[in-house]
């Protein structure tokens, strides 16, 4: 931490794993680095990823209408329906790049309805349904090429 601070960096998430943990820091609007430590508290891994910093601001108490986030970067980071101050509608999260990332559907009990997650290119990466709040049904993930690359079956707990 004491070579970060000369940098300005900015704490973020971490967490653990059996006897490793982790540390995030912001490096700026768009870096991030993590490092990772064993037991002893020694460094052992970094890693410096692309994450663009957005800005949330939550709506009026009792919202009703279409709220937008945006990245720093000026695009829309999320376009969510709110209904009396509660998500419910669609929610649409894009990429940095103003690409659609993901289209969701929410209702009084949470999630509800079909959940569709998207590559940058717009090719359809996974498709999934929710019934209060819980994945329900088959999941279906694919890679680019619109293959299948995997399953997930929800209708057993």
């Amino acid at each position: 931490m004491n070579l970060l601070r000369p940098l300005k960096v900015t704490p973020g998430p971490g967490g653990a794993s059996g006897a490793v943990h982790w540390e995030a820091f912001r490096l700026d609007d768009l870096w991030i680095l993590e490092c990772s430590y064993n037991p002893n508290g020694r460094l052992f891994a970094r890693r410096v990823y692309e994450m663009m910093r957005f800005v949330w601001v939550p709506p009026p108490a009792n919202f009703s209408g279409i709220w937008t986030t945006y990245y720093v970067n000026g695009q829309r980071q999320s376009e969510i329906q709110y209904e009396g101050g509660h998500y419910c509608g669609q929610f649409i999260g894009f990429y940095t790049d103003g690409s659609k990332a993901y289209v969701q559907h929410f209702g009084v009990n949470g999630a509800e309805g079909a959940d569709t997650g998207y590559f940058r290119s717009g090719r359809v990466a996974y498709r999934g349904q929710h019934h209060q709040g819980k994945q329900v049904g088959t999941w279906v993930w694919f890679d680019e090429d619109g293959t299948t690359n995997s399953l997930r079956d929800y209708s057993q707990p």
